[in-house]
C-alpha cells in the first residue's frame, strides 16, 4: 500500500501515476474529437496534467523536464496514429486562434 508522506498526505508514486493517468485520459479523446478545437483541448488536458506532474514537488520545472513529462504523458496514452492528429492540427489549425485561447 502506499505510504503517506509529511509534505502533502500523497506518496509521491502515486501522485505521478494520477497525472499520468490524467494526461492519457486526456489525449484518449484526440482520435474522437471532429474539430480542431475539441482536438487542442485534448492536447491541453495533456499539457495540463504534464505541468501539474513536472512540478509536483513544488519547483518549477524547466524546459527538459516539461519534454521528458509530456513524452510519457504521449507514450502512455497509446494514442493511435499519433502523428496523423498532429500533422491535422499543424494543418488546420492557424496561429491566431492558438493565440485568442478559447472562446
Amino acid at each position: 500500500p502506499p505510504t503517506r508522506d509529511a509534505g502533502n498526505g500523497w506518496d509521491a508514486a502515486l501522485a505521478a501515476n494520477i497525472a499520468r493517468e490524467r494526461g492519457a485520459w486526456a489525449l484518449s479523446g484526440l482520435t474522437d474529437a471532429r474539430t480542431t478545437a475539441d482536438k487542442m483541448a485534448c492536447l491541453t488536458g495533456c499539457l495540463s496534467a504534464a505541468v501539474a506532474d513536472a512540478t509536483r514537488s513544488g519547483a518549477p520545472a524547466d524546459a527538459d523536464l516539461l519534454l521528458k513529462t509530456v513524452c510519457r504523458h504521449v507514450v502512455g496514452a497509446d494514442v493511435p496514429d499519433v502523428h496523423a492528429e498532429l500533422a491535422f492540427l499543424q494543418e488546420f489549425v492557424r496561429d491566431e486562434v492558438l493565440l485568442r485561447g478559447p472562446a
